[in-house]
């Protein structure tokens, strides 16, 4: 006779950071992209290079990274240790998305042996910065100190990479 089954319990905020680590670095399937309207800004602001805007015809598939939006890769996260070689920028300028930063690669299949590797959405890159009241990896609802503030008594150190584990639900023993 099989055991009852206990309620599923609900995921730390650490066992969701980490699937969605694992999903994004093996995930191989992507999302669809469009890159129709790329092509078409390509080929009209690319003159002089009409092998990219073939390239990006070749961009049907997207890894967008989620926690910022700032970012999106045409090659699976899986293979970009091994596939990625830079070649250079270009900006492009996008009717809905702003102005967008081109990150152009080597591949030796692309025409003229060129690939598109992602695009990155400067127009949100700058809107996210200036919208921060705060200072990069300050942590969130603290308040920057500024020279009118009251001195603090302590010295806070913040340790970037640890964040996400030091806002755990759960932690194992001797973490």
């Amino acid at each position: 006779m099989l055991a009852p089954r206990h309620p599923i319990e609900p995921l730390s905020a650490f066992e969701c950071e980490y699937l969605d680590w694992y999903v994004r670095v093996h995930d191989t399937v992507g999302e669809p992209f469009d890159p129709r309207l790329c092509v078409q800004l390509a080929r009209a602001q690319w003159r002089d290079r009409p092998q990219l805007a073939e390239a990006f015809a070749r961009c049907t598939t997207q890894w967008p990274r989620r926690e910022e939006g700032l970012y999106t890769t045409f090659m699976a996260p899986r293979h970009k240790a091994e596939r990625w070689r830079f070649a250079g920028n270009l900006f492009l300028m996008h009717p809905e998305w702003g102005e967008l930063l081109v990150d152009v690669i080597h591949d030796p299949e692309g025409p003229g042996g060129l690939a598109i590797g992602g695009i990155e959405y400067l127009d949100r890159v700058r809107r996210s910065v200036m919208a921060e009241n705060r200072e990069p990896y300050w942590p969130a609802g603290d308040a920057v100190p500024t020279s009118a503030a009251p001195p603090r008594a302590q010295l806070r150190i913040v340790h970037v990479g640890n964040v996400a584990r030091d806002r755990c639900v759960h932690r194992p023993p001797g973490v």
